[in-house]
């Protein structure tokens, strides 16, 4: 028994297409499927001109699952794959992604029955991969189980409903645990395990305390094949009950496997009613399968002949869209004019704020601590305090730090030597420095804005690590594709809940002045780690 999975509509449904759908869902009709048809092509063809994608997503699934149950795999294929490449050009969502699910279960149903058994269950495992609910994943896992089944892989297909079985603790729907249940017992019935017999009698009891009659008849078949070699009275009972209910729910395809299961277990007189219902299903089935072809070419006919107006309408659109095009053109120069000056003023202020950093860095280096370097001198001649002398150094490294960390920088010509002096000043006895693959970086290509807020960031990084994370070992990684830079910071320091202070704020802000990304994260324990795109 396969289960398709249902999508929620994609906007309110009018009471058409619930109509409609459900004459896809359930046909009792040879001109219910081909309706449906004309239905849903037209609501296609509307949702195109007016560009609402999900409805058009919508008609595309109830498309393909008209060609499926009318026989064309490959227009239900192509419907269906329609769908995903537009469902590719939407947002992430709640709702997308069980429509994902349904579109990747409808392709797996339509592969099974195409005996495409690998594609199939790859298709299930796309589904399953985004399965955010119990109910979704047993669905999943028993559609799986099913494919393996039909090629008598039981012990395969034991493994994917045992999956489900695992889950059915969590299953809230009970009509999904008692399907369940049923055919992990014929699956160890026919691997000859024990048990069987108790989960489908449960899943019977289960099936018939819920009153559902169509859920009856999979329990009722399964229980006559358990039977078949060891009690043939009872086989036939099991057998003779399937059949009672098929003519209940007036299933034709339950009315017709019934009966070639009866038909297998004697000779009796329902040989000939087995035998004049299938020649009935076989012509219904091809007058639905015909009917569905000439309604197609005359869907077909009509969008020729709209194609052709839409030609002679475009013909004499020409004119005005050359106009059109003449301006966007004229539109797009002065565009690109103003994003290239804008671009050369944020050049000319980054370069400002790098040549104000570099004359405070020398102040601060020539006033500042040369003054308190003197000071020191004076005081090492006389019996002042030690303490003093402590502080005054602090003092002194501090102001040497903060002018080394903002200096002028020469960065056009060895820069990877430059930078790797860098990272290597910061390795110490308690402290490994890893770098990876930085002289196969083509610096030459680089500006040197970018060069020089890059050094930056990486010196914030490093003072970081050596203040805050007691790391032992750090690894800075460099890969080049064209142009761009990925650097990949990792130490496997305390880490912290990430929280951005000055020092980080200011190596987010100079990467994002260059136009690049900066990705911090970090964990209690687990280190730290930034990873910058230049």
């Amino acid at each position: 028994m396969v289960f398709t999975m249902t999508i929620l509509h994609a906007q309110t449904p009018t009471d058409s297409v619930v109509y409609y759908e459900n004459l896809v869902t359930h046909p009792q009709d040879v001109n219910h499927l081909p309706k449906a048809y004309v239905f849903f092509n037209t609501q296609k063809e509307q949702a195109e001109q007016q560009q609402d994608t999900m409805s058009q997503m919508f008609s595309l699934f109830q498309l393909a699952r008209i060609a499926y149950k009318s026989g064309s795999y490959f227009d239900s294929e192509s419907a269906a794959v329609d769908a995903l490449k537009l469902l590719d050009t939407q947002e992430e969502n709640e709702y997308n992604r069980h429509f994902r699910k349904s579109l990747y279960t409808q392709l797996g149903i339509l592969y099974r029955e195409q005996n495409n058994n690998a594609k199939a269950i790859d298709l299930y495992h796309k589904a399953l991969a985004i399965a955010n609910t119990t109910r979704d994943s047993t669905v999943i896992y028993n559609n799986i189980s099913n494919i393996h089944k039909d090629a008598d892989d039981y012990s395969n297909a034991k493994s994917a409903i045992s999956a489900a079985f695992q889950l059915l603790p969590r299953l809230k729907d009970s009509l999904m645990y008692a399907l369940v249940l049923d055919n992990m017992g014929f699956l160890k019935f026919k691997l000859q395990e024990p048990d069987a017999l108790e989960l489908m009698l449960q899943a019977l009891d289960l099936r018939t305390q819920l009153n559902n009659k169509a859920a009856l008849y999979p329990s009722y078949k399964n229980l006559a094949l358990y039977y078949a070699e060891s009690d043939k009275v009872q086989s036939k009972h099991y057998a003779l009950k399937a059949y009672e209910v098929a003519k209940a729910i007036n299933s034709a395809s339950y009315k017709e496997d019934a009966l070639a299961l009866l038909v297998s277990m004697s000779s009796d007189p329902y040989s000939l009613e087995y035998k004049t219902l299938n020649d009935s299903l076989t012509a219904a089935n091809t007058l639905r399968q015909n009917k569905f072809a000439l309604m197609k070419y005359d869907v077909s006919e009509k969008e020729r002949q709209a194609q052709a107006s839409v030609l002679q309408s475009q013909q004499e659109k020409s004119k005005r869209q050359l106009f059109q095009i003449i301006a966007l053109a004229i539109a797009l120069i002065s565009v690109l004019l103003y994003l290239a000056l804008k671009a050369k003023h944020k050049k000319d202020k980054l370069q400002q704020v790098y040549h104000t950093e570099s004359r405070i860095s020398k102040k601060v280096h020539d006033e500042v601590a040369n003054e308190v370097y003197h000071v020191i001198t004076k005081i090492q001649g006389t019996a002042k305090s030690d303490e003093v002398l402590d502080d005054l150094e602090q003092i002194y490294n501090k102001t040497r730090d903060i002018s080394k960390e903002h200096s002028a920088l020469d960065v056009t010509d060895k820069f990877s030597e430059l930078l790797n002096d860098l990272l290597l000043s910061y390795k110490t006895d308690t402290t490994t420095i890893i770098t990876k693959n930085l002289s196969k970086i083509h610096w030459e290509q680089i500006p040197d804005l970018k060069k020089t807020a890059l050094y930056r960031v990486l010196q914030e990084l490093m003072t970081n690590m050596r203040k805050h994370s007691k790391a032992k070992v750090v690894l800075v990684s460099f890969e080049q594709s064209n142009k761009n830079i990925h650097i990949l910071y990792k130490d496997n320091g305390i880490g912290s809940q990430l929280q951005k202070g000055n020092g980080l704020t200011n190596a987010e802000n100079r990467i994002k002045s260059i136009n690049g990304t900066i990705i911090f994260e970090s964990e209690v324990n687990n280190g730290f780690k930034v990873k910058i795109n230049i």
